[in-house]
């Protein structure tokens, strides 16, 4: 059986690092605990929502949530596991479809002698389940951990480095086949001379406290983990479009505020970017002259209002326009009153403060990036400089894991889905897009979170198509209680509408 499993390795372009001819191994070892673990974790429950730590003591070693401050965190560790019982456990891990999976094994794999081939093709193996099974799920490829051989404990583990070196090489190729990330841990816990650093274990093998800190640290920084305790994403997401352009001035802190006492579970708005780099929140990247007063109290005309590019002008500027008093054509139910284009960090903090003084407590937010191709350098920023802008903003002002960023623009969303992952995607839809599911999630190279198509292009077998890929359908702009109502028989899992007051 060995013997054919390593012609198939070898004809499949798999090389095998030092393995000396006569080594035995045996990939039906399990630890003692394994199958008590195994039958314990079917029991959970599991949520769609959840993120997942799945590897060997290593992993099983710390209390994640309270490490990482998020609650929505399972450990899937089993102290002695090698990536053979990754792989048999593997479907009660897909079985829920978790938003992420972060994976660390391989270790006691090259403990054990089991060849490196081998275990990098149990890894694509079980990338490849994961994929299959759970396409939505976010996947993690943390690199195997240096060991040190100061130690005495654990002497199988120690020296063995070029086999630790040889796995985490495939493993960075695996995970860009497939469109997974890496998380390197490998290289942030070698010492000068290439062991594990000696205050990070008691072992040579496990991890201190201060190991799972150094560890959590970089989950935090580079994005892939946001440590607080964030709500879940509305099981049914009530968005006011632009916050309730039906009933307020657009994209503005008032319109925000009356779509929180509508009974909102998310703000939706659009964001530019001014000339001195200040995120604003606006629909069009010029003043729009349906809604235009200039600082010298005169309307614009079409052409007029057009020229005059948010990108183009400091804040300062823009806020002296008044987009408020100015009777909108399409909306005649709009209050009218002064008021301007606000910066997001400032509509934000008035958002937060509103709700948590009415009861309401935290809101979610769906912000558009106003991008496209033509405009790189006119209209706006070049899409990284954008997203960096924005996402710094988020950061800073703590609704990061509370935000959802979409766009017509797929430019900008795989410039988040590279560099910042854990942030929540959804990708906006023309009335007039006639191209399949299937071709648009393929151009996107990714699936995002939402799927936000114009509301009349959803149907039965949309929703269910988006649902078996693990996405949630959030169609737009829905501005009548019976296309609400039809939309809901349809099972999306949230309305965008100018007239939140019909939720």
């Amino acid at each position: 059986m060995m013997k054919r499993i390593f012609l198939m390795l070898c004809a499949a372009g798999l090389t095998t690092l030092s393995f000396a001819q006569g080594t035995k191994w045996d990939s039906t070892y399990r630890p003692n605990n394994y199958q008590v673990k195994v039958d314990q974790f079917r029991q959970l429950p599991n949520d769609a929502e959840d993120i997942y730590f799945l590897g060997n003591s290593i992993t099983a070693g710390v209390d994640w949530n309270e490490l990482l401050g998020v609650s929505n965190i399972r450990n899937r560790g089993i102290s002695g596991d090698i990536s053979f019982g990754v792989l048999e456990r593997l479907d009660e891990v897909i079985e829920g479809k978790p938003a992420k999976l972060f994976l660390l094994i391989g270790v006691n794999d090259i403990s054990r002698n089991i060849p490196d081939s081998i275990i990098v093709a149990n890894y694509r193996n079980i990338v490849r389940r994961v994929k299959a099974g759970s396409p939505r799920t976010r996947l993690y490829l943390q690199t195997i951990l240096p060991v040190n051989n100061q130690f005495t404990q654990f002497k199988n583990h120690y020296n063995k480095d070029g086999h630790i070196h040889f796995v985490n090489d495939a493993i960075k190729k695996i995970a860009k086949e497939f469109n997974a990330v890496v998380i390197d841990l490998h290289a942030h816990f070698l010492d000068k001379d290439g062991r594990l650093v000696k205050q990070y274990t008691h072992d040579g093998l496990h991890l201190t406290i201060e190991g799972y800190h150094h560890w959590a640290s970089l989950l935090k920084s580079g994005g892939y983990i946001q440590g607080n305790m964030s709500p879940a994403f509305p099981a049914f997401s009530k968005e006011g479009h632009r916050g309730s352009r039906g009933l307020m001035p657009e994209n503005t802190i008032p319109a925000m505020e009356k779509a929180i006492d509508c009974g909102v579970t998310t703000l939706e708005m659009d964001v530019v970017i001014s000339k001195d780099r200040k995120v604003v929140v606006s629909h069009d990247p010029y003043f729009n002259a349906d809604i235009t007063i200039t600082p010298e109290g005169k309307q614009l005309t079409k052409s007029e209002a057009s020229a005059r590019v948010l990108y183009g002008m400091d804040y300062d500027s823009i806020r002296r326009y008044d987009v408020g008093s100015k009777l909108h054509p399409g909306f005649p139910q709009q209050q009218k009153m002064p008021v301007h284009k606000p910066l997001l960090s400032s509509l934000i903090r008035a958002a937060e403060s509103y709700a948590k003084e009415n009861g309401t407590g935290q809101m979610w937010y769906n912000i558009e990036t106003k991008t496209s191709a033509g405009g790189d350098g006119v209209k706006h920023p070049a899409p990284e400089e954008f997203v960096d802008l924005l996402v710094a903003l988020l950061k800073a002002e703590g609704i990061l894991s509370r935000t959802v960023i979409q766009s017509f623009d797929i430019r900008t969303l795989q410039v988040l889905n590279r560099k910042y992952p854990s942030i929540k995607t959804s990708l906006l839809i023309n009335a007039n897009d006639s191209r399949s599911l299937k071709k648009q999630i393929d151009e996107l190279g990714f699936l995002p979170f939402v799927y936000s198509p114009h509301f009349k292009l959803v149907t039965t077998s949309l929703v269910r198509d988006c649902h078996e890929k693990g996405i949630k359908v959030v169609p737009w702009t829905v501005n009548t209680k019976a296309d609400i109502e039809a939309m809901k028989v349809l099972q999306v899992d949230g309305i965008i509408s100018d007239y939140p007051n019909l939720f």
